[in-house]
């Protein structure tokens, strides 16, 4: 009776897994670095999709679109600017900003990926608030003239 138990909990178990995998093939979700994918597999993180209007945001697992993040009353002005700024696009205003405000994005959004969009590997792009109220930030890399979206940091 126990080797029949264990033989249905793996089946079980591989049966998950395999769905799962299925589910991150037809989205489509393409990870570029071990860095990302290290983060993809460790942190559990959800796929991002846009499927255009107000229908984009965060759902299932194993994507690249970190946890909500809540933005806290005494920092609001602050990240307004900080959108407000990825919205007008200029790269180098962006790099102010990001240098500027590097302590309160690297409380949400690891240093690496905030380092690069100073030092110019990666792109940054803002898409405004969701029918959840929830805004994003898109960090983008430059691969062979591909872009690749590398992380979606959403704040509500």
């Amino acid at each position: 009776m126990k080797k029949l138990f264990y033989l249905l909990t793996a089946l079980t178990l591989v049966f998950i897994i395999g769905c799962n995998k299925n589910d991150d093939l037809q989205m489509g979700n393409e990870l570029s670095s071990n860095r990302q994918l290290q983060l993809r597999t460790d942190n559990n993180l959800r796929i991002y999709y846009d499927h255009g209007g107000k229908d984009y945001g965060c759902h299932k697992t194993g994507g690249n679109c970190l946890p909500d993040i809540v933005i806290t009353a005494d920092k609001i002005q602050r990240m307004d600017q900080i959108f407000d700024t990825v919205d007008d696009g200029d790269v180098d205003d962006i790099i102010t900003i990001f240098t500027e405000e590097y302590d309160l994005l690297t409380e949400s959004v690891d240093e690496s990926t905030i380092d690069s969009v100073i030092n110019g590997e990666y792109t940054v792009e803002s898409k405004g608030f969701n029918s959840e109220n929830i805004r994003y930030l898109l960090f983008y890399s430059n691969q062979n003239s591909i872009k690749v979206l590398e992380l979606v940091a959403p704040f509500k």
